[in-house]
């Protein structure tokens, strides 16, 4: 099994209404910065979940953590509605084992990630039966390379694996490591301590390791989105054109 690990210098993120996308088999990344949403886009956000996702909304007692639910929830739901083209609220979303979202009998394959004031969301039209995952990292200035590797690197990856002069290289690893996680369904983020998938990812070049699930080859491309995050997209084998998308209400 390889990995090809691709940075990206520039991202071209172009602010898109998800009613004027043109139907194509491309990979797509949409970006939400939650920052930018106003009153009546929160309207209507709230108007595309169905009645259990509004419950488990109201169960989150953090405010920040209730706003990305819904914002990725919601969002979900009302591109995969242009996608697909059914309305957003009769789209039946389940979970797998490790958590990743998917619809059944469907001809498109997805993943979503949030964190700080930032959602990521992707799609997969082009060879949907094969996996895909996208992960997002907050730098935060001031933590210790040591620190950050140690933690979530296992012992037999070590952390000299990491460069410690750069704090930057330490998050977008950790943004592979959990884009990766996901396409490969070994787990979800939180469980990256007790899985060893080497130094790779780090290195910016075609390297060997063998995740336990799917066929591979998978590639792994990172980005920035300003100067406070990183992100990550994976992908199992071949893939069509790369689109970047910044979300914009109705």
């Amino acid at each position: 099994m390889r990995i090809h690990c691709i940075e990206m210098k520039q991202t071209n993120w172009k602010i898109q209404r998800p009613e004027y996308l043109l139907p194509s088999n491309h990979t797509d990344v949409w970006l939400i910065d939650l920052r930018r949403l106003k009153a009546e886009d929160w309207i209507f956000l709230a108007s595309n979940l169905r009645e259990d996702e509004l419950e488990k909304s109201r169960s989150c007692t953090d405010e920040s953590e209730r706003q990305r639910f819904i914002a990725a929830r919601a969002v979900l739901r009302q591109l995969l509605s242009t996608y697909q083209n059914i309305p957003a609220r009769e789209l039946v979303l389940r979970s797998d084992p490790n958590r990743n979202p998917y619809l059944e009998n469907a001809d498109i394959a997805f993943n979503f990630a949030y964190q700080g004031n930032k959602v990521l969301l992707a799609f997969r039209r082009q060879h949907p039966e094969l996996r895909i995952g996208v992960y997002l990292e907050k730098m935060m200035p001031g933590y210790g390379g040591r620190s950050i590797s140690g933690h979530y690197q296992t012992p037999a990856e070590g952390v000299s694996q990491v460069p410690v002069s750069n704090t930057g290289s330490i998050f977008e690893y950790r943004a592979r490591r959990g884009a990766l996680l996901q396409a490969t369904g070994l787990g979800r983020v939180d469980e990256m301590v007790a899985r060893e998938l080497g130094p790779s990812m780090n290195r910016g070049r075609t390297e060997g390791i063998s995740p336990s699930f799917g066929k591979g080859p998978y590639y792994i491309y990172s980005f920035g989105l300003d100067q406070h995050y990183v992100g990550s997209l994976a992908m199992e084998g071949m893939h069509g054109v790369l689109r970047f998308y910044q979300w914009m209400a109705r």
